[in-house]
């Protein structure tokens, strides 16, 4: 984190002195008096904050969990075995059995406070560190939880994970959102997950949900649907839940055949985007995500 603010104000620096904001820096007070552009701290009232987009703590949530039930509660593995494993990146026959293992200890996104209190450590971590860390022109930076799709480009330059995760797949989308494919008990135990963690050090914070169209198709489909909403962002304090409402079918035929799905658009992390625009990678992570339906609680 330290790294990342270093490198953010490196950036913040050079920008002012070789990319000043001269245009919009006359529409700002004091920017003229002082000599200062709009991004080089000349305007009377400076941005209080900047904030640090994680990438990742769930990913490290689900594999903390991971280590800690089969290498030191149940000792059903050892640290040595859990190293090659991830070195081969699974591989192997011996690697695969230790992977299924893995897959199986607790995930976020299923109430379960085995891995939900990780990730509640991981992320107060996060905002205690981050709330350390100081940046140019008097600015303190701030957690924001809300991945956009880093979450794929960064996946391709992580290896292996004690969570069961291979190298190079995506990592958690949204940044409240469990593993793709990992909450197995319905949506309102992902919220509950969501829930536990204290938000308000958080500027914003995104939960990704994907329903199937069948699920939403009556009047009393649509008001449990924002009873979900409502629980969420007043009962739980959560900040920001998005939905993509189509099925895994749609996704995939878009991806063999795209020419018939220029108008398709979905929800990534943060944003929409055109299906036919959007990196494979990143694809692949919304078609792995879980589909809750109308048998779903």
């Amino acid at each position: 984190m330290k790294q990342a603010a270093e490198d953010h104000n490196f950036i913040r620096l050079l920008e002012a002195n070789s990319l000043p904001l001269l245009f919009p820096s006359l529409l700002f007070d004091d920017c003229i008096r002082r000599g200062l552009p709009l991004n080089g701290g000349g305007c009377r009232y400076q941005q209080g904050m900047w904030y640090v987009l994680p990438s990742g703590p769930i990913d490290l949530a689900d594999s903390l969990a991971a280590i800690k039930k089969y290498i030191f509660d149940d000792r059903l593995i050892t640290k040595n075995q859990l190293l090659t494993a991830l070195a081969a990146n699974y591989e192997g026959e011996e690697n695969q059995k230790i992977r299924h293992l893995l897959l199986s200890a607790p995930k976020y996104g299923n109430d379960d406070d085995y891995v939900d209190r990780i990730a509640c450590d991981v992320y107060r971590m996060l905002d205690e560190e981050t709330a350390t860390l100081s940046g140019p022109y008097g600015v303190k930076y701030v957690d924001a939880p809300h991945s956009v799709s880093s979450h794929g480009a960064f996946g391709r330059k992580v290896g292996a994970l004690p969570s069961g995760r291979t190298a190079g797949v995506s990592l958690a989308d949204g940044n409240m959102s469990p593993g793709q494919g990992m909450d197995k008990k319905g949506p309102t135990a992902v919220l509950r997950s969501a829930g536990k963690f204290d938000q308000t050090p958080m500027q914003g914070s995104l939960l990704n949900m994907k329903f199937l169209p069948s699920s939403l198709e009556t009047e009393d489909d649509l008001r449990k649907f924002v009873a979900l909403i409502k629980t969420y962002l007043v009962d739980y304090g959560g900040k920001h839940i998005q939905f993509n409402i189509v099925n895994k079918e749609t996704l995939l035929d878009a991806q063999e055949h795209p020419e018939q799905y220029h108008n398709l658009v979905v929800r990534v992390a943060g944003y929409s985007a055109l299906w036919v625009e959007l990196d494979r990678i990143i694809q692949n992570e919304i078609i792995a995500r879980t589909e809750h339906g109308e048998k779903t609680t």
